[in-house]
């Protein structure tokens, strides 16, 4: 029996291919990463200060694990197969404070440690009137970024005026994933998107929790984060306050 997880977005577009030019040496040693899924916010009234949830059962963390899985996990995987394994996961929210008749929008941000002494800062949440999405990734010898999904992917090097713009496949991720999962259950090897992966990623999911409650840094031992049982859960407030 194989069992590969969802997280497709691995597959997808401009995230497919700047993986394949890293893994062809296109930017050297990838070192830094900064990914934003900031989406354009209202402006808030000093009411919404609260953090109420709605009564949808996304914004229950017994169902749906909250903002963090709901909102980027797919990021989260998409920056541990660029880097590797998370060594450690700083995490902290901001946002809902009242300023005279406005409240700021929240927003999550997470510096993360891989094993290879690579860093990737991650954000995720609301800025207002202005669509604040994005991926960097910094290597030895030159960047990559892009913005849209479906791509096209800059290549940025030192001796160039301006960036190279690289078109990407547009094979659907879904096929991709398939074709993954078939090949790994012909050649009796492991899919991309193992059951490992997917625990590894929910439980990074976890680590950013647990930082944000506790104030600190928390290590991982092989890619699963220390000192969270496998039976917990988190059962704070849905919507990141």
């Amino acid at each position: 029996v194989k069992i590969a997880i969802g997280h497709s977005l691995r597959f997808w577009g401009a995230f497919y291919k700047s993986r394949q030019l890293i893994t062809e040496g296109t930017i050297g040693r990838p070192v830094f990463g900064q990914i934003h899924r900031m989406g354009p916010s209202k402006v808030l009234p000093a009411s919404k200060a609260s953090g109420e949830s709605s009564d949808h059962w996304r914004s229950d963390t017994r169902y749906s694990g909250g903002s963090i899985p709901e909102g980027f996990i797919h990021e989260l995987d998409y920056s541990r197969s660029v880097f590797g394994e998370v060594v450690s996961v700083y995490c902290e929210s901001t946002g809902r404070r009242v300023y005279g008749d406005h409240v700021s929008p929240p927003v999550v941000q997470a510096v993360i440690d891989y094993e290879g002494g690579e860093t990737a800062t991650l954000r995720m949440g609301g800025t207002v009137g202005y669509n604040w999405n994005g991926t960097t990734i910094c290597g030895t010898t030159g960047s990559l970024s892009f913005t849209g999904w479906g791509g096209p992917v800059y290549l940025h090097r030192p001796d160039a005026a301006e960036p190279e713009e690289i078109g990407c496949d547009d094979t659907l991720a879904y096929t991709l994933e398939l074709r993954d999962l078939i090949k790994a259950v012909a050649s009796g090897g492991a899919p991309e998107n193992s059951g490992l992966n997917g625990k590894k990623n929910y439980g990074l999911c976890l680590a950013m929790y647990r930082s944000m409650e506790e104030g600190r840094r928390v290590d991982f031992t092989d890619g699963i984060p220390d000192g969270i049982a496998g039976d917990w859960q988190y059962t704070g407030p849905a919507e990141i306050e």
